[in-house]
This record gives structure tokens, C-alpha cells and sequence, in this order.
């Protein structure tokens, strides 16, 4: 079994934080970590340049379409952008994330 893992732009600390502790509470994720970044990015005809924070999580392939909904239903962006992929890991490393979903 291999985890998974989220990358979700936020457009605040507040808000990206907001998102890791609702995931956590419905035991969605087993972690997050938050890191401030600079995007620039195409919008509306030409480019932006601005402050997020990336979320990033850990949980297991299966809880994917639940966090997805979560997520869209928490995130302030017209269009947030909820990427994903999984990844091997150590065991004792996946037998802990199990061990703190749902």
C-alpha cells in the first residue's frame, strides 16, 4: 500500500490551516505542513504574482474523494488546485498514518 500525498495552494495561513485541522478533526489526514511561497501564475489575460501557502498532506489513496470534497467546499479560490499522488514510504511510517484515519 503506498500514501498519498496533497499539495493545495491556499491564499492565507489562516485558511490553510483552517483546511489541515478540518481534514485532521474528520480524520481524513493523519498530518499537514504548511510553507509560505510565492506563485506566479497566468489569471484572467496576464500574470499574477502573489503570497500562498501550500498545504500539504498525508493520508491514503482511498480517502482521496473525500478529501477532494472537504477541501472544495473549504478552499476561498474560484479554481483551487488539489494535486495528488502517491508515494512509497517506510512502514512504520504508513502503519502510523493507518492508524490515524477514520
Amino acid at each position: 500500500m503506498e500514501l498519498l500525498i496533497l499539495y493545495v495552494p491556499c491564499s492565507s495561513e489562516d485558511e490553510a490551516q483552517k483546511i489541515v485541522e478540518a481534514l485532521l478533526a474528520e480524520k481524513l489526514i493523519a498530518c499537514g505542513n504548511i510553507i509560505s511561497s510565492n506563485s506566479i501564475y497566468s489569471w484572467n489575460g496576464g500574470i499574477s504574482n502573489d503570497k500562498e501557502w501550500i498545504a500539504i498532506m498525508k493520508s491514503l489513496p482511498e480517502m482521496l474523494q473525500k478529501v477532494e470534497m472537504k477541501i472544495k467546499i473549504l478552499h476561498s479560490y474560484e479554481v483551487s488546485a488539489i494535486i495528488h499522488w502517491q508515494a512509497s514510504c517506510n512502514a512504520e511510517y504508513l502503519e502510523w498514518v493507518q492508524g490515524q484515519l477514520c
